[in-house]
């Protein structure tokens, strides 16, 4: 019900919070609201921009742009502006917190 969806969400938030994206990323889609249904306690567009988040953290782009888009259409006021700017940002470059320079070690 709503109280598992909301719990889910703020599992996801709190995983997102200690870098664990992919987790994070599993708790936001298990919680996903249906276009056609109300929220269930927590506004589309704040689901949809962790779910947007979650997928920019992990270089999936492609699905990254879907959720902003959810988010500027859901969204009004300083929300719909932050998540125009954010659908910007992940077109232009990735974002991949998985990817780091790899150096090799000193002997």
């Amino acid at each position: 019900g709503d109280q598992g969806k909301r719990a889910d969400f703020y599992l996801g938030q709190i995983l997102l919070e200690r870098g664990k994206d992919q987790e994070a990323l599993d708790q936001f889609i298990k919680c996903q609201p249906r276009l056609d249904s109300p929220d269930f306690g927590i506004p589309k567009d704040q689901v949809h921009s962790a779910l947007a988040l979650a997928y920019q953290k992990l270089g999936k782009n492609e699905q990254a742009k879907a959720a902003w888009g959810m988010v500027v259409e859901e969204s009004t006021g300083e929300a719909k502006i932050k998540a125009k700017k954010a659908l910007q940002e992940v077109s232009r470059k990735p974002l991949a917190s998985t990817k780091k320079s790899i150096r090799p070690k000193k002997k």
